[in-house]
């Protein structure tokens, strides 16, 4: 769920290192936000620079190592770097303290088939597979973490950013040869999966044949929306542009939404508000997205259904019933998307019909074309192309871009072939577990290195590590 946001506006490449605010000035949520994006990119620099892409800290040696307890797969307590991110497995079993952070945190390893992001995977039965770490940073709002709301204000003041981690398990089966470290490409299935998306956007207008409304803004060109909006584009279905991958959009950066608190039938459902106002609520012929926390870790996207609103019994009446978010389930809640009706397509000085939203059979998603541009609303446009030659992954489901459109002077944040802004995967080999076997590898990074020193050049030889010629006196003199 995405938060209210007004504008984003965080450019690296402009290389800004801080915000200052003025005296007698407005403080703007992108301030206050681009500040905080400032600060995680050079924390994450910091990390990724010296530590590296995947490494594990000298005061948690431990963290995500693999291990077998009779015969079930655990993951080791402890803090992992992935390119900068902080992953931390707390653990599991009875509290404990950490005294270095001065924090609650668990006493044991943590069951792969109970991870707090990824919980109920079916282990392999058989083969040799690479164990691998998925890291993410994700958006958290009220109506994922509902404690966000401060009881004595009554409403959400602000939201989250959570890096979440899970632990999985390559289904390709890897040959006896292929080990930590072989190359990406000689790992079966690990190149596809880690190779980021090729999808790209660009931004644009249209000038639309002027209105009759007395309201609407001059044909000038540009946007003619009434209201400054933060547009929000994304991924439904995965694939290639004109080959099965699929969008939605939202004017409000899809911060429209509401928890379910019950079913009243296999096609209704209550839910906690059906809006704040007239504009930012739920209204009949939308489009909408039901999602459960199970469905969003698993990295799938929601089931878009149109809706009727009874505002009498605070529901949404929807068909057909939804496929696999039947209760009981962890967490379900509901957004509001803005595409409706027939979306147009961009043809010389003209549109035309490129999807019809209310045509029987229609899902709520849009198809991306393989060519083209296409008309969101108010003289908006966006296309889409692909980046990657054949073989390329395409769009992933979950990729998501937003930009500003402003009134006062008709203007469309311009993004060219755009990359986009999430959500970003970041991975990290731990292990090769071999099932037949009983045995599982380590891949993972020590710091310091293991042979390395610190900054004063001096190496630490142990009687233990001399003896077993894993790092002898002569090999620190070296």
């Amino acid at each position: 769920m995405a938060a209210d946001f007004s504008k984003v506006r965080f450019n690296p490449t402009l290389n800004y290192a801080g915000v200052d605010l003025q005296q007698g000035r407005v403080l703007l949520d992108a301030d206050f936000n681009e500040l905080t994006a400032l600060l995680d990119r050079r924390l994450r620099a910091l990390a990724g620079d010296v530590l590296g892409r995947a490494t594990v800290g000298a005061n948690t040696p431990d963290a995500f190592k693999l291990s077998l307890v009779a015969g079930a797969l655990h993951i080791g307590r402890g803090r992992l770097y992935v390119d900068g991110l902080l992953a931390e497995n707390h653990g599991s079993g009875a509290p404990a303290y950490d005294a270095l952070m001065g924090g609650p945190t668990f006493s044991t390893t943590t069951p792969f088939t109970l991870q707090p992001w990824l919980k109920g995977q079916t282990p392999p039965t058989a083969g040799r597979h690479l164990v691998y770490l998925d890291v993410w940073n994700r958006e958290v709002s009220a109506l994922e973490q509902p404690d966000l709301v401060e009881a004595a204000v009554g409403v959400d003041s602000t939201t989250r950013t959570q890096t979440v981690w899970q632990v999985r398990v390559l289904a390709e089966n890897a040959a006896a040869g292929v080990d930590c470290a072989s190359p990406d490409a000689a790992v079966p299935g690990w190149a596809e999966l880690i190779a980021p998306s090729t999808g790209r956007l660009t931004t644009g207008t249209f000038d639309l044949a002027p209105g009759t409304d007395p309201c609407e803004l001059p044909p000038e060109g540009g946007y003619r929306g009434l209201e400054n909006q933060l547009y929000r584009v994304e991924i439904h279905d995965a694939g290639l542009p004109g080959g099965g991958a699929t969008f939605k959009w939202s004017r409000e950066n899809n911060a429209v939404g509401s928890r379910v608190t019950r079913f009243l039938s296999n096609l209704e459902v209550e839910v906690e508000s059906l809006g704040r106002d007239d504009v930012l609520r739920f209204n009949t012929g939308d489009w909408v997205e039901f999602i459960d926390d199970e469905r969003e870790f698993a990295q799938r996207p929601g089931e878009l259904r149109r809706v009727t609103v009874n505002d009498d019994t605070r529901s949404l009446e929807f068909s057909p019933p939804l496929d696999d978010l039947q209760p009981p389930r962890t967490n379900l809640r509901v957004r509001r998307w803005d595409q409706a009706r027939r979306v147009l397509r961009v043809q010389g000085s003209g549109t035309v019909l490129h999807h019809d939203l209310d045509a029987p059979g229609a899902t709520g998603a849009i198809p991306i074309p393989a060519s083209g541009t296409l008309l969101l609303e108010d003289g908006l446009t966006v296309s889409f192309t692909n980046a990657g030659g054949p073989g390329s992954p395409g769009f992933r489901s979950g990729d998501f871009w937003t930009f500003a459109a402003r009134t006062l002077d008709a203007s469309v944040e311009d993004l060219t072939n755009a990359p986009p802004r999430g959500t970003q995967h970041h991975y990290a080999r731990l292990g090769f577990w071999d099932v037949a076997a009983g045995t599982v590898s380590d891949c993972r990074h020590p710091w310091p290195p293991e042979g390395g020193g610190d900054c004063a050049c001096t190496v630490c030889v142990t009687p233990a590590s001399h003896a077993s010629g894993q790092l002898t006196l002569q090999a620190a003199v070296d």
